[in-house]
């Protein structure tokens, strides 16, 4: 008899915040983040960020190294990259707690 496969367990679902508008996260480490972003960034703008999973929050802030626009069949928004600033620790601490 076969052992039954399992699965690797979810990703937690991560919600992410950048200076008060809701964002899409596509990848996170401990020193950056690329999300989608509706809202229109910049390079060298510097953001605020909330990232929420579970009950584990996280603030900090961060400095926009890449901003593309894009238009998708979904509607117009930017793929950002982030180079987080603040508490190293408190990030690398964070990524642990949410990635398998």
């Amino acid at each position: 008899m076969n052992a039954p496969l399992h699965s690797p367990s979810p990703r937690p679902s991560i919600d992410l915040v950048v200076d008060g508008h809701r964002a899409e996260l596509l990848e996170v480490s401990a020193s950056h983040a690329v999300v989608y972003s509706q809202m229109a960034l910049k390079p060298e703008q510097r953001v605020r960020i909330v990232l929420r999973a579970n009950d584990t929050v996280l603030r900090t802030h961060a400095r926009v190294t890449l901003a593309k626009y894009q238009m998708p069949k979904e509607g117009p928004r930017y793929r950002v990259e982030l180079a987080f600033d603040g508490d190293t620790e408190a990030l690398q601490k964070f990524v642990a707690a949410v990635t398998p």
